[in-house]
C-alpha cells in the first residue's frame, strides 16, 4: 500500500485489523495473497469512490487515503479447503 503511495484514515487501519483477524480464525487461514488481495481490492474501491459512479472529480481527493469504506474482505475467502492445506502444519 505504502509503495503505491496510499495511507489509512484510522478507521480503515482498525477495519483492516479486523479483517486480518477473522482469516487468523478460519481453520485454514491465508497467507500474503490475503493481504495483498485485501489492498488491491480497497484501492480499486477508493478509485470508484473518488473518480467513478457518483464521484463529481479529483477535487474529492484529499491524498491517496483509504478509507473504512474501501475496506472490503475478499470474495475468496473460505472457511475451509477440500484436500490438503497448503503450507507446513505443526
Amino acid at each position: 500500500m505504502r509503495k503505491r503511495g496510499f495511507t489509512l484514515s484510522e478507521e480503515a487501519r482498525v477495519k483492516v485489523l479486523s479483517c486480518c483477524e477473522k482469516v487468523c480464525s478460519l481453520e485454514v487461514s491465508g497467507n500474503g495473497r490475503f493481504c495483498r488481495n485485501l489492498i488491491e481490492n480497497a484501492i480499486l474501491s477508493y478509485a470508484d469512490r473518488v473518480y467513478g459512479g457518483n464521484a463529481s472529480g479529483p477535487e474529492q481527493v484529499s491524498g491517496l487515503r483509504l478509507e473504512a469504506p474501501d475496506i472490503i474482505m475478499p470474495k475468496n475467502v473460505k472457511s475451509k479447503r477440500k484436500g490438503t492445506p497448503i503450507g507446513f502444519r505443526c
